[in-house]
């Protein structure tokens, strides 16, 4: 799921290659943005990538359209990752929530209230996968899904931004861990006491990558 900046595309590779991995059955780009598809070039130089999914709303950037021209001239599968989609990797099974409409910024599609949410479901163990959505789409999504977005495990959503994980949705989603994924000492001083006070009022434990790696 993403792959980080351009600057942590080595680590990446090792990390994966660490584990023993020579194929990615199922890539999920869940927007844009450069924190987010800066490694991809590196995961595709390196690995074989089955499936591609991702939100079908475009980025302006040249590495996203290096990502797009990659999964076109190596023949991957791209699919948009939308409401009804669901697929089966390693016994686990990935269901995708989408928007009905996506939500706009200045007249056009917001790359972050639009990311990829899905759900992961392996026998009794589930985790919410969300991207980088703020109260918005949170909001949307709790409308349309309610109970259905409930999970063990919460990726905290937008490195735990203060404009992200609401109250309402945290309540919906129930989750027992919540993991932030953010850098080290970052310049948007992420994550956010705000966002933290209710995930920790939410009874969920807290996991950081920038405290336990």
């Amino acid at each position: 799921v993403d792959s980080g900046d351009v600057g942590t595309r080595e680590k990446l590779v090792a990390q994966l290659k660490k584990h023993g991995v020579q194929k990615i059955d199922k890539l999920i780009v869940t927007h844009a943005h450069a924190d987010h598809v800066g490694g991809l070039d590196a995961v595709f130089a390196n690995f074989s990538v089955g499936d591609v999914y991702d939100s079908a709303i475009p980025g302006t950037t040249k590495l996203y359209r290096d990502y797009l021209k990659t999964v076109k001239e190596k023949k991957i599968p791209l699919h948009a990752a939308k409401d009804g989609v669901s697929t089966s990797v390693g016994g686990a099974q990935l269901t995708f929530f989408s928007l009905p409409a996506p939500i706009q910024e200045d007249g056009k599609p917001d790359l972050n209230n639009n990311s990829v949410v899905f759900r992961l479901q392996l026998g009794e163990f589930s985790m919410l996968f969300t991207g980088d959505i703020e109260q918005a789409a949170e909001e949307k999504l709790v409308g349309r899904y309610g109970a259905k977005l409930a999970s063990k495990v919460l990726k905290v959503a937008h490195h735990g931004s203060r404009t992200s994980s609401s109250t309402d949705f945290l309540r919906t989603v129930k989750p027992e861990t919540a993991l932030i994924s953010l850098g080290a000492n970052n310049d948007y001083g992420h994550p956010h006491q705000a966002a933290l006070r209710r995930i920790e009022q939410s009874k969920a434990k807290v996991w950081r990558t920038d405290q336990q790696g």
